[in-house]
C-alpha cells in the first residue's frame, strides 16, 4: 500500500500526505475477457470511444502499455513515448476482433 501511495503521490500530489495506515484496502471485480486476453482499441461504428478493459489481475502491471495502446490508437503513430510500439501488432486485441472470437 506504501509504494503504490507514494506513486500514486507522483501523480496527485493531495495524496502525499496520506499514511498507508490511514486508508484500507479494498478489492473489487477484476472483469476478464474471454480468451484471457484484454480488449483494447477503437469501437467500430462509436467514432472517439476507446475500450481498455478485461485486464483482470495483469491490470496494474498491463496499465502503462494499454495507456500508450489507446494513445497509439487515438492519436495516431506520432505519439511521443510509443516510438516502438505498432498498435497493428496488437491488432487481435481490437474489440471488434476480440468479441468476434468469442
Amino acid at each position: 500500500m506504501a509504494a503504490i501511495l507514494q506513486r500514486a503521490a507522483s501523480f496527485l500530489p493531495a495524496l502525499a500526505g496520506v499514511s498507508a495506515d490511514e486508508p484500507s484496502a479494498r478489492v473489487g471485480l477484476r472483469p476478464y475477457a474471454v480468451g484471457g486476453l484484454p480488449i483494447i482499441g477503437p469501437v467500430e461504428g462509436c467514432p472517439g470511444l476507446f475500450v481498455a478493459a478485461g485486464h483482470e489481475g495483469s491490470g496494474l502491471c498491463l496499465g502503462p502499455a494499454t495507456a500508450e495502446l489507446v494513445l497509439r490508437h487515438a492519436l495516431g503513430p506520432g505519439v511521443v513515448g510509443a516510438a516502438d510500439l505498432d498498435a497493428a501488432a496488437f491488432a487481435a486485441l481490437l474489440p471488434a476482433q476480440r468479441v468476434a472470437t468469442t
